[in-house]
């Protein structure tokens, strides 16, 4: 988020300013459907800047009293609905990076044309000179939540839910760049990974309790009662975001621990087009692609559709471990005014090798250590023999 904007020379600029950011956003690349009603200019470039997810940078003083005509267009990029809105004024945008900038239009002489100060006398003070009140109205990273499902299985504001809920919302999955639900379930107190080892088991306590099999996906529980390892771990790229429920659940759930429920809801197709592609590299030969596509089947269409996916091909710090995995999740809803109706699929292979750990040294009256005679890299298991196929 920007918060301070600064001269070459160092000085703060002296206008107030109003600003609505996005990060990461191309402010001429993409073109969208949009449809702005004639308002205020401030509140027309703060549409604008929503609509396209952009930054727009603007005086205040240079928008104050102006207004925006209508904007209505079947396709046209962040700037040119910004120059559009500025149609019926004397001012004109550019875009400088990622940022849409608002000026007065340069006279023939080159300059702004601005008639602020100009009867000054030589050596007054020039008003320009004092800081001013900064503006900033921006698509900041939320990362509270203020509804849930967890609780009665619909969208719950959480003030108003009798119970401890903890979501991790999908800025936050976004901005830690997950790769799995452990990552992810970190940032919740009270919750712990307790076994790992085998690549397919998502074992998790909640308060102390084992809830391995009170892990649910979209209100429906997707562990088996044994929980063994042919059940291949959640993938994140279809995660919208993650709920935990602490405490008894028995009224909606059924029989569970009394430690509470995990559950992960997954990402629901929508009527506004948008699509995406991320690419992930990291240590031990980590390669791993996500993408993301949603929209209407054609404009003003009542069908939306999703697809997301992700392939994922890792080695490991211990040798002869490594993983393949493909995770794909077509779903098409169909909207009305008080009802939608959502179906999709979720197909997830997941091949990896079970690494069972080292062995270790010790007995039960002097305790147990890692063998110094042990190199972490080494691998205790059989090549080829410990990798193993699993499919949702």
């Amino acid at each position: 988020m920007l918060l301070g904007c600064y001269q070459e020379a160092g000085r703060p600029l002296s206008l107030a300013l109003l600003i609505f950011c996005f990060f990461a956003a191309e402010v001429y690349a993409d073109t969208k459907a949009i449809n702005v009603e004639a308002q205020p200019l401030r509140d027309a470039l703060l549409a604008i800047a929503d609509h396209y997810q952009v930054t727009v940078l603007a005086s205040d003083e240079l928008v104050r009293g102006k207004s925006s005509p209508s904007i209505q267009n079947a396709g046209m990029t962040a700037l040119q609905a910004v120059q559009r809105s500025l149609a019926d004024t004397d001012l004109s945008a550019r875009a400088q990076g990622n940022t849409i900038l608002v000026e007065s239009t340069p006279t023939e002489d080159g300059k702004a044309d601005s008639t602020e100060n100009a009867s000054a006398p030589p050596g007054a003070s020039n008003q320009n000179d004092q800081i001013e009140e900064l503006v900033v109205v921006a698509h900041a990273r939320d990362y509270g939540n203020t509804t849930a499902q967890a609780a009665f299985g619909i969208d719950t504001e959480l003030l108003k839910t009798p119970a401890s809920i903890s979501v991790i919302n999908e800025d936050l999955l976004k901005d830690l760049q997950v790769n799995n639900v452990d990552e992810a379930l970190r940032n919740v107190a009270g919750v712990t990974r307790f076994k790992t080892g085998n690549g397919g088991e998502e074992k998790f306590t909640i308060r102390g309790f084992d809830v391995s099999n009170s892990i649910y996906k979209d209100g429906a529980p997707i562990n088996n009662g044994l929980n063994v390892s042919n059940v291949p771990s959640t993938e994140t790229a279809n995660i919208e975001r993650i709920e935990v429920l602490k405490g008894p659940s028995a009224i909606l759930y059924g029989e569970g621990e009394p430690g509470g429920i995990i559950n992960y809801i997954t990402k629901k197709p929508e009527r506004e087009r948008y699509s995406y592609i991320e690419l992930l590299g990291g240590s031990d030969s980590f390669y791993k692609v996500e993408a993301d596509t949603t929209g209407a089947f054609t404009q003003g269409s009542n069908w939306a559709y999703r697809i997301a996916g992700s392939y994922e091909d890792s080695e490991n710090f211990r040798d002869e471990v490594t993983r393949q995995r493909l995770l794909l999740n077509p779903s098409i809803a169909y909207f009305s005014d008080n009802t939608s109706v959502v179906i999709g699929l979720e197909y997830l292979d997941d091949d990896f090798t079970q690494d069972r750990g080292q062995v270790l040294d010790g007995d039960i009256i002097t305790g147990y250590s890692y063998s110094n005679r042990l190199d972490d890299s080494q691998f205790f298991g059989v090549p080829g023999h410990n990798d193993q196929t699993t499919a949702e």
